[in-house]
């Protein structure tokens, strides 16, 4: 089993993932005051969370922790679950398909099982990124580390005497600085942009 700090640093790029989705599907209430990096940092409040709530006999991590972490921006945006569960379909894998309805809809999906490259490659992508993360100034590396833990930007504002907004830009410079760091691991979408 993986310690909590290995699955919250293999699914990092989860949480603004599950942000952009959530905001192409529900309209926040522009009296909470909440921007998109206000949601990042709830989203990664909630990995961290699911991180230690997570039963592997329960499934894949990065499953249970979407379901997490949309569960969590529904809550802080204060959002109407029994409005929201009328516009969501619900499909199992138990589904019966086919004329006959013999076969499930689990049965006809591929194979997810991971071959010895796909583990090998993961482990060389966790290795890369416990580099960048390394890499990254004392500061950013602290503050990411800090919200990594369930810390807060306000907390983290407090405790070095700066504004949340001045941690939420740290925490963006070092996404930047991985993102470009770790931009040969996905082809076509490495980023030019760093800051410092």
């Amino acid at each position: 089993m993986s310690s909590k700090e290995e699955l919250i640093t293999r699914n990092l790029r989860l949480a603004p993932y599950c942000v952009r989705r959530f905001l192409s599907r529900y309209r926040i209430p522009g009296v909470l005051g909440l921007d998109t990096e206000d949601l990042v940092s709830e989203a990664f409040l909630a990995l961290c969370r699911a991180a230690e709530m997570w039963d592997p006999e329960r499934g894949a991590f990065s499953t249970y922790a979407v379901v997490a972490i949309n569960n969590w921006l529904i809550n802080v945006c204060k959002l109407d679950r029994a409005s929201i569960r009328t516009e969501i379909e619900v499909l199992s894998l138990d589904t019966p398909v086919g004329e006959a309805e013999e076969e499930r809809l689990g049965d006809l999906l591929p194979d997810q099982g991971r071959g010895l490259e796909d583990v090998v490659l993961s482990r060389s992508l966790a290795d890369d990124l416990r580099a960048a993360v390394r890499e990254l100034p004392d500061r950013d590396r602290a503050v990411m580390t800090a919200l990594l833990q369930g810390e807060t930007p306000s907390d983290l504002a407090r405790a070095y005497g700066c504004s949340r907004q001045r941690i939420e830009q740290i925490q963006s410079r070092a996404f930047r600085r991985l993102k470009h760091r770790l931009g040969h691991l996905a082809p076509g979408q490495a980023s030019s942009e760093v800051s410092g």
